[in-house]
């Protein structure tokens, strides 16, 4: 990664007239991480307002300060801008390169089962050979190193630090859970994903959203953000994710348990012990790869994860944009692989 200058970094944020040469070593929201040359981004959290630590900051080391009003007595230049959540987003995907243009980085979100659907994608991926990375509420991880997490999905400056380290450490084909909380907090603006999805949508996080409306209003914004070479997988026995996904400019694909008409369908499912044997009926022109029917064995009981496997199937089938084997990657990745991961997940969530 090139080195950083502040005054190329403030341009970002629109601080075009800065002529500072002063090499930036770190970007950070935390005063109690400052080290000397760091820029400090102060936001107004939820329970703590980042303002109050500037001087701890400065005392630190800071070079220059990112917020939203002027503190009176500091000695290093102070920006300001209307919302450093924002700002912050802007810079991180600037500081560290804007990572995920160098990853295949695929985002799930909906108000259950993004965990298991990022990880059946993540099986996919390492069926198919590729570098992975995964970024939820479980853990972080960069190819084979597995990394703690608080949030869900984590803040822009974490965000972005780990899709850096996953392109610098080879890492080609990535998924990510992206919640509600990231939206509304700008936690993955300035993040490309080349293929977006959402499982379903029900009443939740109303403790910060309030309304369904503002709950519906933060999951329609990522499927806003994403490109117009991109792909969104949407849940077609679901009305709520076809409008959430409505507006979107990227190219749609369905996924369906009963609609036969939905690009990728459940033709027919064999029911087994912890689990059965699926099989799949891709419809869609969209899909270079026109493979008819795949039949696979899903390890997971239950109808709900029948849908998060078609939704897996729809992102990887859009081979076009993750680079992958489809029908060889689909059968193998499902048959082999999920029942290990489903095990990381049960003993998570037995620990809670």
């Amino acid at each position: 990664m090139k080195q950083m200058t502040l005054d190329k970094l403030l341009r970002t944020i629109d601080f075009p007239g800065v002529s500072s040469q002063l090499p930036v070593l770190d970007l950070t929201n935390d005063s109690r991480l400052v080290k000397p040359g760091a820029v400090f981004v102060a936001v107004p959290g939820y329970k703590v307002d980042g303002h109050r630590y500037i001087p701890a900051a400065v005392k630190a080391g800071a070079i220059a300060i990112v917020a939203q009003r002027h503190t009176p007595g500091i000695s290093i230049p102070q920006f300001i801008v209307n919302n450093t959540r924002q700002a912050q987003a802007k810079l991180a995907a600037e500081f560290y390169g804007n990572p995920s243009r160098k990853l295949k980085l695929a985002g799930i979100t909906g108000t259950n089962g993004k965990t298991t659907s990022t990880f059946m994608l993540e099986a996919i991926f390492q069926a198919a050979g590729l570098h992975t990375g995964l970024i939820g509420t479980l853990y972080n991880k960069v190819k084979d190193i597995i990394l703690p997490t608080a949030n869900t999905t984590p803040d822009s400056i974490l965000c972005q630090r780990l899709l850096r380290d996953m392109a610098d450490a080879g890492v080609t084909h990535a998924s990510m859970e992206v919640s509600s909380h990231a939206m509304v907090m700008y936690r993955v603006d300035f993040t490309k994903f080349s293929v977006g999805a959402i499982t379903n949508f029900s009443p939740d996080h109303l403790d910060l959203h309030q309304s369904m409306a503002e709950y519906r209003a933060a999951k329609k914004r990522f499927f806003d953000m994403l490109p117009a070479d991109g792909f969104a997988v949407v849940n077609l026995d679901d009305p709520s994710c076809q409008g959430i996904a409505g507006d979107t400019g990227a190219r749609r694909l369905s996924y369906s348990l009963t609609n036969p008409k939905a690009d990728i369908f459940l033709a027919d499912y064999q029911s087994r012990d912890s689990g059965g044997v699926v099989t799949i009926k891709v419809n869609t022109q969209d899909i270079p790869t026109q493979p008819g029917q795949i039949p696979f064995t899903l390890r997971l009981p239950g109808r709900h994860n029948l849908a998060n496997a078609l939704l897996a199937a729809g992102l990887v089938y859009m081979g076009e944009r993750l680079g992958i084997d489809l029908y060889y990657v689909a059968s193998l990745a499902f048959g082999l692989r999920i029942f290990q991961n489903l095990a990381i997940i049960r003993r998570y969530f037995l620990k809670k």
